[in-house]
């Protein structure tokens, strides 16, 4: 495979690294029109965009379904990480000290002001770009994908509940219901009562409104791809029990588009194989929705 190598666009005071702007300039250069589509791929905490860029770069390799499709991807550094770090401490768990670990690790998807919400964080960022990404690549895009790691994966989640332009998702090691993950790092932390003194009623609220358990049916007809450690012990794959549980009624009669695997032995951490099927499902399904 050929080694990352991602055009830079400065958007918005955003560093975007695309990749697969080299088949989308062969194509134009012959003078056809392009149908593009946009995957973006998130990190996860404590990371930055370059630890995925060999990922985006893998989705970018596969082989085109047609002689003028073109899928790009996108990654940038989540608020509060790699060139955008201001405080390293948000960025750290209840057990390693920080007492606004349920607020600070939110806040990195959703920016919030006082009782409501005032745009998104991460997975704003992500539904911004798409807006304005066309402008600068100059071609119309038919189709949005999105795909993350850990801290990324609740924000591909998060996008996918909230941006209806979004069709295909790749959850990896992640968690589409925020309050029973934290109800359960609550309780391997400490202090006993800390769930229920750092989940104030204002984040409950705001959850009750945008987490993915409380959207199911904006995953309807949609392919969501979720990949997992079954031995995962920061992320349990029963702290998506219940969100399963709901999706499975959504794509009831579209199974096909639904798929979870949770690998044997493998804890919170990324295999070979996660990376491979997301990258057949990313562009198995992103030019189908």
């Amino acid at each position: 495979m050929a080694e990352p190598s991602p055009k830079t666009f400065n958007i918005g005071g955003l560093a975007v690294h695309v990749f697969g702007t080299e088949r989308l300039d062969a194509v134009l250069a012959n003078g056809k029109t392009p149908e593009v589509a946009v995957c973006f791929f998130a990190h996860g905490r404590m990371g930055r965009a370059e630890k995925i860029f060999h990922i985006c770069q893998a989705i970018v390799s596969h082989p085109p379904s047609t002689p003028t499709s073109v899928v790009l991807v996108a990654a940038f550094d989540q608020r509060n990480h790699g060139s955008r770090l201001t405080e390293k401490r948000a960025n750290l768990a209840w057990t390693d000290g920080n007492e606004l670990h349920a607020y600070d690790m939110f806040a990195i998807h959703l920016t919030l002001n006082e009782h409501i919400i005032v745009r998104y964080g991460t997975a704003q960022d992500i539904s911004y770009l798409a807006d304005v990404l066309p402008m600068y690549l100059n071609v119309s895009i038919s189709r949005w994908a999105v795909a993350g790691i850990s801290l990324g994966g609740h924000t591909a989640l998060l996008t996918m509940a909230n941006d209806p332009r979004f069709t295909v998702c790749v959850c990896i090691i992640g968690c589409g219901d925020y309050t029973t993950l934290m109800r359960h790092r609550a309780s391997s932390s400490p202090s006993i009562s800390i769930y229920t003194t750092t989940l104030s009623t204002h984040l409950l609220s705001l959850l009750s409104r945008v987490d993915p358990i409380n959207n199911l049916s904006s995953f309807k007809g949609k392919a969501l791809l979720f990949l997992g450690g079954a031995e995962d012990k920061l992320v349990p794959p029963s702290c998506n029990d219940s969100f399963f549980e709901g999706l499975r009624t959504v794509y009831k009669g579209e199974e096909e588009k639904f798929e979870v695997i949770m690998e044997g032995g493998v804890g919170h951490e990324v295999t070979a194989g996660m990376e491979g099927r997301c990258v057949e499902w990313v562009n198995r399904w992103i030019f189908k929705l």
